[in-house]
């Protein structure tokens, strides 16, 4: 058998596209004609197939620890089984880093939602736990490990994204031992915004934005005066000054910190 006909039979099993017997077929014939040497082959790539079939819930389950604890809640384990095979039949492994495989969950999730009778927040859930990762993995700035000099501006790595419910103070009371059941628990419907970035001790972090931290982030990011971000939210030169200092604590802005009233 040629490599090309070789990878052709074998590659739609360690996919997950295909099943042991009908890739043991292609590969050794019919189980009653195969040698025993054959035979403990075909054993064997039943071996491997389990071991990708592995890779591919780990892929996902590191990334979406709490998606798939909601969803196991909501349904039942078969149910995200079902999921992560179905998921991977779309969209196959192709990064040598195994948790970037995951990229494509939170726009399949919300594709499937429908069909899977999965409710909103869970793809807002996934699209939440992504970012956290990204962020956590996201390449290091040189500027932000000399922060206290140059124009201020924002960290590396920061990132928002607009979800539709509340989650960040949902999953801090998920994060007790109790972990209530999401069917008596779930988010509560309220748009927000929230903002992910590492902290200056590269902790990753995420947490809900307020109307003055976004408007002094865009102020930053816009290079405009910062009195402009307290005008447009109705803030005190004293609360932009607060806030400053917060965000420029955090490590959400970097480079030297003026007081409100002076910019």
């Amino acid at each position: 058998m040629k490599l090309a006909e070789f990878y052709a039979a074998i590659g739609p099993f360690l996919e997950g596209k295909s099943g042991h017997e009908e890739a043991a077929r292609a590969l050794y014939g019919e189980a009653s004609t195969r040698t025993a040497r054959q035979a403990i082959d075909a054993e064997r790539l039943a071996i491997y197939g389990r071991f990708c079939a592995r890779h591919r819930f780990d892929a996902l389950e590191f990334t979406f620890e709490e998606t798939r604890r909601a969803l196991v809640q909501l349904q039942d384990e078969s149910r995200w089984a079902a999921l992560v095979a179905d998921y991977f039949r779309a969209h196959p492994m192709h990064h040598a880093e195994l948790n970037e495989n995951g990229r494509e969950l939170p726009a399949f999730l919300l594709r499937e939602a429908g069909a899977r009778e999965l409710p909103s927040w869970l793809c807002e859930l996934a699209d939440l736990e992504w970012w956290s990762f990204r962020t956590r993995v996201a390449p290091d700035d040189p500027r932000d490990a000399a922060d206290g000099t140059g124009a201020l501006r924002l960290g590396a790595t920061v990132e928002l994204r607009p979800y539709a419910h509340e989650l960040p103070g949902w999953l801090e009371a998920r994060s007790s031992d109790a972990l209530p059941d999401v069917r008596a628990d779930a988010p509560a419907p309220r748009p927000c915004v929230v903002l992910f970035w590492r902290d200056r001790d590269l902790d990753t972090r995420f947490a809900e934005a307020t109307p003055l931290e976004l408007a002094v982030m865009h102020a930053v990011h816009e290079g405009l005066p910062l009195t402009s971000a307290a005008a447009r939210v109705g803030a005190s030169a004293h609360q932009l000054d607060e806030t400053l200092a917060d965000l420029h604590g955090a490590g959400i802005l970097r480079g030297t910190l003026p007081l409100a009233s002076a910019s």
